[in-house]
């Protein structure tokens, strides 16, 4: 994952706090959208799983703080307040939802 691994360490080069002042969300499951109909629902998870792993363990190794908000995505599936009109992108609900799960590290940042 050379690509991530080179966009991670120039945002722990310009951050001001190095690692400790980035973080990372794991990659949504789209599969689970309206938009997703028709399309193999399973193989979009496990490679987006597969994808959240290796990067994961890359935030780890350069000890940045990781987000799994996948989960929260996969929540769509049985909640329409999750779903944009388009079918395809998280709503506001589901934006607010991720906020949610990241604004600790926020709160613990400003108090460093």
């Amino acid at each position: 994952m050379p690509e991530f691994t080179n966009l991670l360490e120039r945002a722990i080069a310009i951050s001001k706090n190095k690692p400790e002042g980035v973080f990372v969300l794991s990659i949504p499951d789209w599969g689970v959208m309206p938009f997703a109909e028709g399309r193999d629902r399973t193989k979009i998870a496990t490679e987006i799983a597969a994808y959240n792993a290796a990067i994961k363990a890359i935030c780890e190794r350069y000890e940045v703080a990781f987000f799994d908000i996948t989960p929260i995505s996969q929540e769509a599936l049985g909640n329409a307040t999750y779903v944009a009109n388009d079918q395809l992108h998280p709503s506001a609900a589901m934006y607010s939802a991720w906020v949610d799960k990241v604004l600790p590290f926020f709160k613990t940042a400003q108090n460093d």
